[in-house]
């Protein structure tokens, strides 16, 4: 069998330029050849093009793209497959792993016979999906500059054997059909041809009826998660974070004495009553939460309580870079100036923009807001 040519085109208004394609093209060449073939016995050769009219017939494209309701893997018209991965911060390693999982099953129908994991099942013997990144999404690996996605091994499909010496490539797994936070795992059951998938926040979802056995089949079953979110690498590795996140700051605000000191001199100060102390500490809480989530987008606001609590935590100097050392790895900064949002209106500082991202990630997370938020002060509030 000829081995495939894959190939890389930006179809997207990313700022990615030809030379920026080459080289991700040449870290996912060796990627394939270095740390793949020998593992699965798949290969392929994979290049760049400038345009879609560069495309050598009978190629594997990789279309990167704006935003598409068909992300991941599929046939064409001929039965060829293609890629399709959205142009986010984490696009590379998203292009590794369709180009791994396209060349692990091409047609989406390979599978591993097995016990069903679900603990609630009924016991059937299931087909499962071979999709070689989806248990392990959330890790990845760099090969220079450039990260890739991490894969299992055949190991990771044959809990039977009893013996495996590596279940994926950089070694994160530690079972057989694991599924860590954020990622995925599909299957079949014989018994009755309905499709379950194990979800990223650890839930299983059952009894999805479609006959269809293919990739395809699978994803018509779960239609709600083969869009954009299902193929979202960040989003799951923050699946994968939240938990860290969570119980650092369980321990924090519910263990931690000296922050209960912290909280009561901000009670004190400010004339706070039971409920409003309860709202600060809340606020604060979700604030820091999605700052650790959200590293890279502009997280500035809370309500004044919470921004009041933040201000009693800072003057601790010391506890608090304790604290940010602790949970983010550095200090976090309190800006006057940073963007904020209100749920309605605009204000005198930051972009619409700003106030509707920071909305969004907020009520995604923690649902409607049920207090009013502003920007962030430099100094506490009276």
């Amino acid at each position: 069998m000829a081995i495939p040519s894959v190939v890389l085109i930006n179809d997207s208004r990313a700022p990615l330029t030809f030379g920026r394609l080459r080289e991700v093209a040449q870290a996912l060449q060796t990627q394939v050849v270095r740390d793949f073939a020998p593992i699965w016995k798949e290969s392929a050769r994979v290049t760049a093009v400038a345009e879609k009219s560069d495309l050598p017939g009978g190629s594997w494209p990789i279309y990167i793209v704006d935003r598409s309701p068909g992300l991941g893997v599929h046939l064409d018209d001929n039965g060829q497959p293609y890629a399709v991965v959205q142009a986010t911060d984490g696009w590379t390693v998203s292009a590794s792993h369709e180009l791994l999982e396209m060349l692990a099953d091409p047609e989406g129908k390979r599978t591993v016979r097995g016990r069903d994991i679900d603990p609630h099942g009924d016991h059937y013997d299931v087909d499962y999906l071979v999709e070689v990144c989806d248990p392990c999404q959330v890790y990845d690996y760099p090969i220079g500059s450039i990260p890739v996605s991490d894969f299992v091994t055949p190991d990771y499909f044959q809990p039977a054997r009893g013996e495996w010496t590596k279940l994926d490539l950089v070694g994160r797994l530690s079972a057989p059909l694991e599924v860590p936070p954020g990622c995925h795992l599909s299957w079949r059951d014989l018994g009755r041809g309905r499709w379950h998938q194990k979800e990223p926040d650890g839930s299983v979802s059952r009894d999805a009826p479609e006959k269809d056995a293919t990739r395809d089949g699978r994803d018509r079953a779960f239609a709600e998660l083969a869009s954009e979110e299902r193929h979202d690498l960040l989003a799951a590795a923050r699946a994968m974070r939240t938990e860290l996140i969570e119980a650092a700051l369980d321990d924090l605000f519910s263990n931690d004495e000296r922050m209960g000191l912290i909280i009561e001199r901000a009670a004190e100060t400010y004339g706070w009553g039971g409920a409003e102390t309860d709202v600060a500490v809340r606020e604060y809480r979700r604030h820091l939460q999605l700052r650790y989530l959200h590293p890279n987008l502009p997280v500035a606001a809370l309500n004044k309580l919470g921004d009041g609590l933040w201000h009693q935590h800072i003057i601790d100097t010391h506890k608090y870079r304790h604290d940010c050392e602790l949970i983010f790895g550095g200090p976090v900064e309190h800006e006057e100036h940073e963007p904020f949002y209100t749920p309605s209106g605009t204000t005198d500082s930051g972009t619409h923009e700003d106030i509707e991202k920071t909305e969004q990630l907020y009520e995604r997370a923690f649902g409607r807001m049920l207090v009013r938020l502003e920007r962030t002060s430099s100094s506490p509030p009276p």
